[in-house]
């Protein structure tokens, strides 16, 4: 007979526990919280890798029965955040629609836990000119991941438990550098120029940040204090991308670098507000996207030297 854990520890699941489930592990109070990361598979280096309070269990969670069998009976609190096998229609369906759907048969036999926190992104919004977007704005399908993520939404908002919908911006940080890369590129081909010259608003938030963010759900929903339904979850300063390209530029190549000015002033894309998060008591560790990748920088600096 299975031991029920002690009423002062809340075990939690995190389906999908890939870079972002295991940040918010290392976050959770090792005596507060017994974790149960669920994933499609278990590379060995992860083992030695993981926090001591983080047991890892192999499952395809679009498959019921071994769904059935990872998730604790006991579990208090779930998060999912998962990622598509494949960036297509299928991939999406499977990752946010299935996973999601399997989830709720699940807790036709079980009881449902306390708290699910589902993890989203802002493509849901069409937004496409300078816009601010937050909470309310309007939503649309603007393509299959759009249409995907909010079918998704919907059957978060339907589980038979309090649902928190976080809906993250661009995540970058240590493992995600892909704009790093890019710039690199564009200094080392362009002679010093940095070669992006939209005038599109990005939206960004560190990968710390974003797990904290998810802590910091956790840990007010453990206090007893009232959570929204819905969080956007970007930092302080959305930014044209031209610019956050010449400011990595000048990190990179501190002798100089030659500016691009846009050839339109037509401004596109969307600018993200938080301020339901910053209402909730959230503080973003690194604010803009010039704490942020200071700090990857500065980390890929040190392990090329080492």
């Amino acid at each position: 007979m299975k031991s029920s854990p002690s009423p002062l520890i809340s075990p939690v699941a995190i389906l999908g526990c890939g870079d972002l489930g295991l940040r918010l592990a290392r976050l959770l109070d090792v005596e507060r919280y017994a974790i149960t990361g669920i994933r499609r598979s278990i590379p060995a280096s992860l083992l030695n890798q993981r926090p001591q309070n983080l047991l890892i269990n192999q499952a395809d969670i679009c498959d019921p029965g071994q769904l059935l069998d990872a998730i604790p009976e006991e579990v208090q609190v779930v998060v999912v955040t998962m990622t598509p096998s494949e960036r297509s229609d299928e991939g999406y369906r499977q990752a946010y629609v299935e996973s999601l759907q399997n989830l709720l048969e699940l807790w036709k036999h079980r009881q449902a836990p306390r708290l699910l926190l589902y993890v989203s992104s802002t493509r849901v919004y069409p937004q496409d000119q300078g816009q601010w977007v937050d909470e309310h704005s309007k939503t649309g399908a603007g393509g299959y991941a759009a249409r995907r993520l909010l079918e998704a939404e919907s059957l978060a908002a339907s589980m038979p438990c309090q649902s928190v919908i976080v809906r993250f911006s661009g995540i970058y940080g240590p493992g995600r550098e892909r704009t790093l890369r890019l710039v690199e590129s564009q200094l080392r081909e362009q002679g010093g120029r940095t070669a992006t010259n939209s005038t599109a608003y990005s939206n960004r938030i560190h990968a710390d940040d974003c797990a904290r963010v998810l802590a910091h759900l956790i840990e007010s929903h453990r206090a007893g204090c009232t959570l929204d339904n819905l969080y956007l979850a970007s930092d302080m300063e959305p930014t044209p991308t031209h610019e956050v390209h010449q400011w990595i530029g000048r990190q990179m190549q501190p002798e100089g670098v030659n500016t691009t000015q846009p050839t339109s002033d037509q401004v596109t894309g969307k600018r993200c507000r938080n301020q339901r998060l910053l209402d909730s008591g959230f503080r973003f560790s690194y604010p803009s996207y010039r704490e942020g990748y200071q700090q990857v920088i500065e980390q890929r600096k040190a392990a090329h030297q080492s």
